[in-house]
């Protein structure tokens, strides 16, 4: 509320907003309130409020607080309470932390994509429209089929991992419990093995489909990773970033939905899973892995 007095201060009045619209709608107003909010939690992170003694873990509660607040499932840019969905109000919220308040006071409807007009409306796969074994069937082509392409652009040889639905903790045969949570990589026997009696049929149920797709995409792209040579110690960042353009390119064809990347930016805020290297190794905030998502996700597979 303090970002939204900041706005009428610099002459953003409700005169002016009323007088074009079509200029400041209020999902623009909203973002810029949460820029300026993420640019204050920095500020005061970096020991400059004299009464408020915040640390990184405050980011975290931050994204959750706008999470919950989103807009509701069948909402749209252009509605006059639009604050955004998910995924827009905590990139909103990042700018701001990273980026500072000047940024914020230069959104425009020009320079702001609000991915709420990019998503159908429909409450599709968040709702967790799938059972856990159909989902976990139909993430596994598709998950192949985008991170090889990346493998054979870079001119390496893709061997598709085999998903194998275990009913148990996953165990690769080499190193026995393998710390990577519910979904793991395997790759002495390039297999993805996904434990449907754990905690992931929570997460399922909560979240929905795409929550646990990106689980499991999220091997495929360590399975990636490794492909091109690359170690799967210290890989969290890489592959959150692919998974993130794994997400994006599905935007143009809207094959998601407005609950379905809600259910991503829970999955990864909530659970560090989807971030963890071949070791178990985690990225810790949610913060940091929705900033590794989104570099992803904005920028394609070349900004990873």
């Amino acid at each position: 509320e303090m970002g939204h007095a900041v706005q009428h201060r610099t002459g953003l009045t409700p005169d002016v907003e009323a007088a074009d619209p079509a200029r400041y709608p209020t999902i623009l107003l909203e973002s810029m309130a949460d820029c300026y909010a993420g640019a204050f939690v920095r500020w005061a992170i970096d020991g400059h409020a004299p009464h408020l003694k915040l640390d990184t873990a405050a980011r975290d509660a931050a994204l959750d607080t706008l999470v919950t607040f989103r807009d509701p499932i069948g909402s749209t840019a252009t509605a006059g309470d639009a604050h955004g969905d998910a995924f827009d109000r905590v990139s909103a919220f990042a700018d701001g932390y990273q980026q500072r308040a000047r940024l914020c006071a230069g959104m425009t409807v020009h320079n702001r994509q609000f991915t709420v007009d990019q998503l159908a409306s429909s409450p599709g796969a968040g709702t967790a429209d799938q059972t856990l074994p159909a989902a976990i069937d139909a993430a596994g082509p598709d998950a192949s089929q985008y991170f090889g392409g990346l493998v054979a652009d870079a001119g390496r040889r893709w061997q598709p991992p085999d998903v194998r639905q275990t009913g148990g903790p996953p165990r690769c045969p080499d190193s026995g419990s393998t710390g990577q949570g519910p979904v793991a990589f395997c790759p002495t026997t390039n297999q993805v093995d996904v434990d449907t009696r754990g905690q992931l049929t929570d997460i399922h149920l909560d979240l929905g489909s795409q929550a646990t797709d990106t689980l499991i995409a999220s091997r495929f792209a360590l399975a990636a990773l490794l492909a091109d040579g690359r170690s799967a110690i210290g890989a969290g960042r890489s592959v959150l970033c692919l998974v993130g353009a794994y997400t994006g390119q599905r935007l143009p064809a809207a094959a998601l939905s407005v609950s379905d990347l809600d259910g991503v930016v829970q999955v990864l805020l909530n659970y560090d899973y989807a971030s963890r290297d071949g070791v178990g190794a985690a990225v810790s905030t949610g913060f940091d892995r929705m900033m590794a998502f989104r570099t992803g996700f904005t920028g394609g597979p070349s900004a990873c």
